[in-house]
Parts: structure tokens; C-alpha cells; sequence
């Protein structure tokens, strides 16, 4: 069955943060260059649809951990969101919560008053898309009800998918974040994962009234704090410094000149933080550990969190300078440190963290053994004991792998050849167009966020996402019309 009966120009498959964007400014460009009419199909799940999973389906307390000033939903109005917070609630708030960026969402993709305009035709589809077939020429995107959206494009916005930490042969069943709200109180809880959804798994169980939250990571790393204000300025670990060095150097000798670069930077520093917490996150002082950061993050005197922060607009240039095999390495290597400190989370979740810390509701642990199950307990096992919980929940964010992806979209367009999996995560992007790499030449096929993680690096960033669909759109636009062109011609 051929979806409302038409070839729609474009299709957007996932309609959360990174879609909304992409459609502002290909809505913007159609109605600077007097286009159209042009016919866009949005695919999207009923209970993400302009909103996404990672802010329409956060609870209450969870918090960005992002500037609202980098968060507006297009470039050339970066504090887009910034400005409707305040128009919103009168006053600043340098972190709100998840849901309210949801709601911003869904006010920008309800202001373009899509349903009376001659220039762009948009279709709602809130379904799942579960396979994409590309033999007649053009992209045919199939749906989980068994229609069909034909489009002369499609863009994947599907946000993060994963693979599941836990095997299922292990007779582990771990419970999702979004699961939490759902059950019952735990007396004792495993989580694992120390980032940022670990972060809010944590508190979510304590709303719930848990009393023994155990929280573990293999690396052993743990969230560092936002500093009040950025004072350090990198001497040596600068993008002109470090683009001079690494164009000096053919791929596959570059990831140890960034190390060395950085080395040479710390050096610079009159007392780099980065010494005395890993000192006292090594002894497992994790209370002792947080009150450092703190007391310097309220001082602004973080000066090596200024010097990866400041990495913000040029470390995805980074990447794309490396060869794979140094990605795989820095992945390997530094992934969960810089994940550690490139990532802090506000200061006023790391204080509440640090209350469980000190009240004995909240324990970090390095596993020395895979989580057993046994009689109905999970059993984590460290250095020094065994801990048995009730529940065993995963805040890792999942696998990046894709390979065992349950969404059965993507398993499809790998099975089809119609992606290749990234071995840093995602699916292999060409960082020009955002096409997906493929054994055709051109599919049609292209994918933006978090999809892309491996090909594009700093995916987990929304300004970025936004910036990525801004060219994209831009590129589209420029397509279409071409299409369009060549359609009257041959006419």
C-alpha cells in the first residue's frame, strides 16, 4: 500500500530534537528561495513525535546539562531557547529540566503553521519504520503496519540506538531508565554506568525511596562538576596549534600528538584539578572527590575542564583528521575519561549526588567479575565484598556496536548493504554530505545525530546536531530545487 499516494520529496525517519531542527531550516530555505511546493513525510513514534526520547520521555527533575544559550534549535539563532525560557518563566535558569526543552520542541515544529502552507506539505506519520528498500531507484521506506512512504530522499533521525549492555544468555534482566518510574521501590539497586543517564537513573531511585543504590563502572570514572565560569586560556592545546601539528603528520600518526599536546598544556597549569580528584577518585573517596570539584568549580578554578571545554567548536575536526584506527584507540584508550571530564553535569546535582554519598545511600564500585544472578538476587562482586541487590538497572546508555541493534531499521538496511556499521559506534557517515556509506553509490539515504556518533564524534551535543542539519538542509534545498528543474525541463 503506497502511504497516502504520493512521492514525497523527502522523509524524515525519527522526529525528535535533531528532526525539528532539520525541518526549521529547510522550511526556512524554502521560503528565502520561493520554493516549493515541496512534500516532506515525517515517521515518527506517537509518543516521541517532535518532542524525541531524550526529552519528551525524562522524568520531572531531569536536567540538561547544557547552557540553554547553546541550545536554540537553529544556528543563526543560537539563543533561541535562552529567550523563550524567559518569555516562559520570567527568570534565568542555567539548567532546566529535560521536559521543558521537550516543550520548546514541540512549540517550534507547531509555529511554522505547517497546515496552511503552499510552499511546504507536510504528512504526520506516527508509526515505526522498520525497513527501507531502495531496488526501484528511489527510496521506499516501510512501515511497521506494512505501508509504504515512497520519497526521492530520506534522512535518519533516529537518535541513539543501541545495543543491549547485557546478553541475554546471561539470564540478566536488567531494567531500562524509562522502566523506573514503573516499579516498586528496590530495597538494594545496581546500577551500572557512572555517566549521565546513569546520573539520572540514581535519582529516580531515590524518588522512589530506594536506601541502597550501588552504582558501578569498569573504567572507574565518575561525573565531574561545571565550573561557575570559564578562566583558564590554553596556551599549547589550541585548534590553531593542534590543526598546525596534525596537518604535519599523515593519518595514523596524529592521536599521540593531541596526547602531547595536552601533556604540554597540564604543564602549563598552576595547579591542574585533574592530579589530586583522580588522586581521591583512585582511592574510591568518591564524598571526598566531589567536595574537591566543588569547591573549585565555585571558585571557576578548573583549569583543565577550561582546556577540553574549549574544545567544544573543533573536536569533531579532531576526529575527522584521525585515521580509523586511532579513533578505535581513542575510543579505547581515553574514551571513558573524556567522556568523564569533557561531559560534567551541574553543580546542583553533583551536591544532591553527594548527600546520598555521605548518608551511605549511594556506593561506586569497580567490578573485578561479570553481575550474577542468583536466586533471584544480582550479585556484584568487587575487591573487597559481594553486594546482592533486588534489581539490576542499565544506565550505560547501551553498546554502541550497532551489529546487535534490536531496531529492526537499522538490521534491515545492514543486512541490505544499505549502511555499514562504524566501529567507534553508529553508522558510517561521509562527513561532507551526511549520506550514509554504502555498497551503492547513492542511496539516498542520510543520517544526522547521534546515528552518526562514529563518523562524526560530538553527536551527543545538540548545537552540533543543530549545525549538522543546517548543512544538510542547505543541501537538500539545493537538490531538490535542482530536481525540480530538471522535472520542468523535461516537461
Amino acid at each position: 500500500m503506497l502511504w497516502s499516494g504520493r512521492m514525497y520529496d523527502l522523509a524524515v525517519i525519527g522526529f525528535g530534537a535533531t528532526g525539528v531542527s532539520l525541518l526549521r531550516q529547510l522550511h526556512s530555505h524554502i521560503y528565502e528561495q520561493d520554493m516549493g511546493p515541496v512534500s516532506v513525510a515525517l515517521i515518527s513514534p506517537a509518543d516521541s513525535f517532535s518532542s524525541g526520547l531524550a526529552f519528551g520521555q525524562a522524568e520531572s527533575f531531569h536536567k540538561v546539562n547544557t547552557p540553554p544559550e547553546l541550545m536554540g534549535i537553529e544556528p543563526e539563532d543560537p539563543k533561541g531557547f535562552a529567550s523563550w525560557l524567559r518569555q516562559r518563566t520570567g527568570k534565568e535558569e542555567r539548567y532546566p529540566a529535560r521536559l521543558t526543552y521537550s516543550q520548546y520542541l514541540k512549540e517550534v515544529y507547531d509555529s511554522m503553521s505547517l497546515g496552511k502552507s503552499d510552499r511546504l506539505c507536510i504528512k504526520e506519520c506516527r508509526a515505526t519504520a522498520v525497513d527501507i528498500d531502495t531496488s526501484s531507484g528511489s527510496p521506499v521506506v516501510i512501515l511497521d503496519g506494512g505501508d509504504e512512504v515512497h520519497a526521492r530522499r530520506v534522512v535518519l533521525a533516529l537518535g541513539t540506538v543501541t545495543s543491549p549492555t547485557f546478553s541475554a544468555n546471561t539470564g540478566l534482566q536488567p531494567i531500562l531508565p524509562s522502566s523506573i518510574c514503573s516499579i516498586s521501590a528496590p530495597e538494594v539497586a545496581l546500577v551500572a554506568g557512572t555517566g549521565l543517564t546513569a546520573v539520572d537513573c540514581v535519582r529516580s531511585l531515590v524518588k522512589k525511596g530506594c536506601q541502597s543504590i550501588h552504582w558501578f563502572s569498569r573504567s572507574g570514572y565518575v561525573p565531574t562538576v561545571i565550573s561557575r565560569q570559564v578562566k583558564y586560556e590554553p596556551v599549547a592545546f589550541t585548534w590553531g596549534k593542534i590543526k598546525s601539528e596534525l596537518n604535519k603528520r599523515e593519518r595514523g600518526e596524529r592521536l599521540s600528538r593531541i596526547v602531547s599536546l595536552l601533556r604540554r598544556e597540564v604543564a602549563y597549569m598552576r595547579n591542574p584539578e585533574i592530579l589530586k580528584a583522580d588522586e581521591l577518585r583512585t582511592k574510591g573517596d568518591l564524598s571526598g572527590y566531589w567536595d574537591y570539584l566543588i569547591e573549585r568549580a565555585d571558585k571557576s578554578d578548573l583549569p583543565f575542564q577550561d582546556t577540553l571545554s574549549s574544545t567544544r567548536y573543533f573536536a569533531h575536526k579532531i576526529w575527522l583528521k584521525l585515521s580509523e584506527e586511532e579513533c578505535i584507540e581513542f575510543q579505547k584508550s581515553f574514551g571513558a575519561f573524556w567522556a568523564c571530564w569533557r561531559h560534567p553535569i551541574p553543580m546542583e546535582v553533583v551536591e544532591e549526588l553527594n548527600v546520598y554519598v555521605k548518608e551511605g545511600r549511594l556506593q561506586l564500585h569497580r567490578p573485578v567479575a561479570p553481575i550474577k544472578i542468583k536466586g533471584g538476587k544480582y550479585i556484584l562482586e568487587n575487591s573487597r565484598q559481594k553486594i546482592c541487590a533486588d534489581v539490576l538497572i542499565d544506565g550505560t546508555g547501551g553498546v554502541s556496536d550497532v551489529r546487535d541493534v534490536k531496531s529492526p531499521l537499522i538490521r534491515n538496511l545492514l543486512v541490505r548493504g544499505l549502511a555499514m556499521a562504524h566501529p567507534c559506534g553508529g553508522l558510517k557517515v561521509d562527513g561532507l554530505t551526511y549520506g550514509l556509506k554504502s555498497k551503492l553509490s547513492n542511496s539516498g539515504i542520510y543520517c544526522l545525530g547521534p546515528l552518526a556518533k562514529g563518523s562524526l564524534f560530538s553527536t551527543n551535543a545538540f548545537w552540533f546536531n543543530s549545525l549538522c542539519a543546517s548543512s544538510l538542509a542547505h543541501y537538500l534545498a539545493i537538490e531538490i530545487r535542482l530536481s525540480s528543474c530538471e522535472e520542468a525541463c523535461r516537461q
